[in-house]
């Protein structure tokens, strides 16, 4: 969310490696269609990708390495590796009035022709639609 997390310097010579582990966080709204009454419910990388007109997703996520309870716009922190079993693992259950349903998309992976895609950095590019809210 473009703070600091942890600095350090490290001394190596040209064949160094480092590995960083960071928690994927992820951000869920709603959109309103208002002809039809519909919401899609999206999730992206970033809070400045979330549309003015959008609203918060209120409601539980839940996924393979735990779960949150949702009343804004906060980030899910969902864990530090593999984030395609993470988001394929995620369930939305929103907090929904008298009426209405919610219906899931699966995640998709997107990998092609061998070369795995990172999911995180598809959201973080584009939001993707993750469900649908509608008159039942």
């Amino acid at each position: 969310c473009g703070r600091r997390l942890h600095a350090e310097r490290i001394v190596g010579g040209p064949d160094a490696e480092m590995v960083v582990e960071v928690s994927i966080g992820i951000f869920f709204y709603k959109l309103l269609f208002p002809e039809s009454g519909d919401e899609n419910v999206c999730a992206c990388g970033h809070r400045r990708d979330i549309p003015e007109e959008a609203t918060p997703y209120i409601g539980q996520v839940t996924w393979d390495q735990g779960s949150e309870r949702l009343v804004g716009y906060k980030p899910v922190l969902m864990g530090p590796s593999d984030c395609l079993a993470r988001l394929q693992s995620m369930r939305l259950a929103p907090d929904l009035p008298p009426g209405r349903a919610f219906e899931a998309e699966e995640w998709v992976d997107t990998s092609c022709d061998g070369v795995k895609a990172c999911q995180f950095q598809r959201c973080f590019f584009v939001p993707v639609k993750v469900g649908k809210i509608f008159n039942a």
